[in-house]
């Protein structure tokens, strides 16, 4: 299911399940999203602390809400996913299309958090001033590859989306794949 992430946004899902287990919770929720999002230095967090939102009172907030589960989960390979969470990845899924963005962010994923109404991790962000439309102002002053969507060709995009897939590239460094894509792009042509 996570193919199409980038790697940090990849690493955020499994501390988010890693978050879940430790709190002995049975399904992967919003709340631990949030907390997977907020254990790294990435766009979504600059995005946060651009809005004053600093990451430790953010985790910390979260990290109050979370009320310990009695027993510890079985260990399965990979927690069941609550609705609301099924929705916010598939909301950051949409968002990432909407940009032009073949892979998913950990932006994406905390504008899909946005996106959705219920669950603690979108309460949270709510409770203290982030809204969808000032979080996607600061991702894209942050990265401005979000600013508009894709307006390339299709015979270029798809050959910049598998490079992106490929090499795990963040939407700020997508310039340098939309040249390695033009290099590749104009030596088969060559070739042909």
């Amino acid at each position: 299911m996570y193919e199409r992430f980038t790697d940090r946004a990849r690493r955020a899902i499994k501390t988010a399940e890693e978050k879940a287990r430790a709190f002995n919770y049975d399904s992967l929720r919003t709340e631990h999203i949030l907390l997977g999002i907020l254990s790294y230095d990435c766009v979504a967090c600059n995005a946060l602390k651009t809005l004053g939102c600093e990451r430790e009172f953010l985790k910390g907030v979260v990290e109050r809400r979370l009320v310990r589960g009695l027993t510890p989960t079985v260990p399965i390979p990979c927690l069941p996913i609550e609705p609301s969470t099924e929705r916010v990845l598939l909301h950051s899924f949409g968002k990432a299309r909407q940009w032009g963005n073949y892979c998913v962010s950990t932006e994406h994923i905390l504008l899909g958090l946005l996106m959705e109404k219920e669950g603690v991790g979108p309460l949270v962000l709510y409770n203290v001033g982030v809204t969808l439309e000032n979080a996607e102002a600061a991702v894209c002053a942050i990265s401005p590859r979000n600013d508009v969507p894709s307006l390339l060709p299709e015979r270029i995009q798809e050959p910049l989306d598998q490079l992106v897939l490929q090499l795990g590239i963040e939407p700020h460094e997508y310039e340098r794949a939309l040249t390695e894509a033009m290099r590749i792009i104009k030596h088969s042509s060559v070739k042909a």
